[in-house]
């Protein structure tokens, strides 16, 4: 099986586990949010391109890391406890 992992609190977790412990409402507002939490939007690539320059995507890892931080910001915002799981 194919898993992918995430960095968390120093701590390389398996997110395909994790998941199933996330709250679905949680989740569902954490990825509605994902485009303005990686930081790149229409907008900025305009800019860039009047500056020269070039706005890369962001690698399917490093969303998958920035919905991860997403997630757990707004759990502990929800729950005011910290998503901390334990699947390595």
């Amino acid at each position: 099986m194919f898993h992918r992992y995430v960095m968390h609190n120093g701590k390389q977790i398996d997110y395909d586990r994790a998941a199933w412990l996330m709250d679905s409402k949680v989740f569902a507002e954490a990825l509605a949010s994902l485009p303005s939490a990686l930081g790149q939007t229409e907008f900025d690539a305009h800019i860039a391109a009047r500056m020269g320059m070039r706005l890369t995507k962001p690698t399917p890892q490093e969303t998958l890391q920035a919905l991860w931080s997403n997630y757990c910001a707004k759990h502990e915002n929800k729950y005011g406890t910290p998503f901390d799981p334990d699947v390595m």
